[in-house]
C-alpha cells in the first residue's frame, strides 16, 4: 500500500484510494473518489511514470499523440498550494516528458498549459499540467483550437491504444532509471 497525502489526511491504496484516514473539513471521500487523478482505475491504466511526489498520465482523450498530464499525487485544486517540493519534482517531470515524448515521437516543440478554476476552464479540480508535443503538421493555433475542441467531443482511447502509447512513453523512463541505478 501506498500513503497519499489529501490536505491532512492520507488515503492508502496499492495506487489510488482504498481507505480514507484522517479528517480534513475541506474534502469529503466522496470528493476524493469524484477527482478522476485520485480514482485507482485511472492511476493504474493512464500512469506512464510515478515519482516520489507527482506522477504523469496518459490522457483519455489526448489532443495530440503524446500528450500527457503531470500531476501531484496530493490532491490539490491550484498551483498556488503545490508544495515547494511538489513544484520542484513537477518541474523536473515536464522536462522528463518532454525528452521521452521527443525520443518516441521525434517531436521538439510543445505547449504547457494549466489552468486554475472553473472560470479559466479547469475541468479536473486536481491541478495539471498539459504536455502537448507541437509538430511540423499541428502548429497552427487554429488547427491547436479544433483539436482541443474535438478530443472533448471524441470518445476515449480503447484500452489497448492506451495501453500501447503508456508502455512506449513508460519504457523511455524505466530505461533511465536503470541507467541512473547501474551509474550509482
Amino acid at each position: 500500500m501506498i500513503p497519499i497525502i489529501v490536505g491532512s489526511s492520507v488515503v492508502f491504496s496499492t495506487l489510488g484510494m482504498a481507505a480514507y484516514l484522517g479528517s480534513d473539513p475541506s474534502l469529503s471521500i466522496e470528493e476524493l473518489r469524484d477527482c478522476v487523478f485520485c480514482r485507482e482505475q485511472t492511476l493504474e491504466t493512464q500512469t506512464v511514470y510515478r515519482g516520489e511526489k507527482a506522477s504523469v498520465l496518459y490522457p483519455h482523450k489526448p489532443i495530440e499523440e503524446g500528450h500527457c498530464l503531470i500531476i501531484p499525487h496530493r490532491h490539490v485544486e491550484r498551483f498556488e498550494d503545490l508544495s515547494a517540493d511538489e513544484w520542484a519534482e513537477i518541474n523536473q517531470l515536464i522536462k522528463k516528458t518532454h525528452a521521452a515524448v521527443s525520443r518516441v515521437l521525434q517531436s521538439t516543440d510543445y505547449l504547457l498549459l494549466q489552468k486554475n478554476g472553473k472560470r479559466a476552464g479547469q475541468s479536473v479540480p486536481h491541478v495539471h499540467f498539459h504536455y502537448i508535443p507541437q509538430g511540423e503538421a499541428n502548429g497552427s493555433v487554429l488547427r491547436f483550437a479544433y483539436r482541443m475542441l474535438w478530443a472533448n467531443l471524441t470518445s476515449p482511447l480503447k484500452a489497448e491504444e492506451m495501453e500501447r502509447m503508456v508502455a512506449r512513453l513508460a519504457n523511455v523512463y524505466r530505461d533511465w532509471e536503470t541507467d541512473r541505478k547501474s551509474t550509482r
